[in-house]
């Protein structure tokens, strides 16, 4: 009992010396050193996810920039292929409607001969 006894006090002296001194000034270390490495761990987040907000605005902004370009090309590819702006192309390149027996159809197979259209 008494060798228990004195070995419980043993450890409990070698608790306090650890405890005291060195050992307060270590764990304030470490305590102060995670602190600020998780402080700058959230700087780092909050600027990260900041970053991809701007970015996430500028790629909606290429999007909607692009559905705009989009809808004038197709007034414009409309425009183009209404039958005023055709005829008015074909007038000034010279080219004009195929008069009766110039159109000639041909069969299925490209080795055939033309057929006449019949009219």
């Amino acid at each position: 009992m008494r060798r228990m006894n004195a070995l419980s006090e043993h450890l409990k002296g070698q608790a306090a010396a650890a405890f005291s001194g060195k050992g307060i000034i270590l764990g304030l270390v470490l305590s102060l050193s995670a602190s600020a490495a998780l402080g700058l761990f959230l700087v780092w987040l909050n600027t990260e996810g900041t970053r991809l907000a701007y970015k996430v605005r500028d790629y909606q902004r290429a999007v909607e920039s692009s559905f705009e370009i989009n809808a004038k090309l197709k007034v414009e590819h409309s425009f183009r292929m209404s039958p005023q702006e055709l005829a008015k192309k074909a007038a000034d390149l010279g080219l004009r409607a195929p008069r009766p027996g110039e159109i000639r159809r041909m069969s299925g197979s490209p080795s055939s001969p033309s057929v006449p259209a019949q009219e």
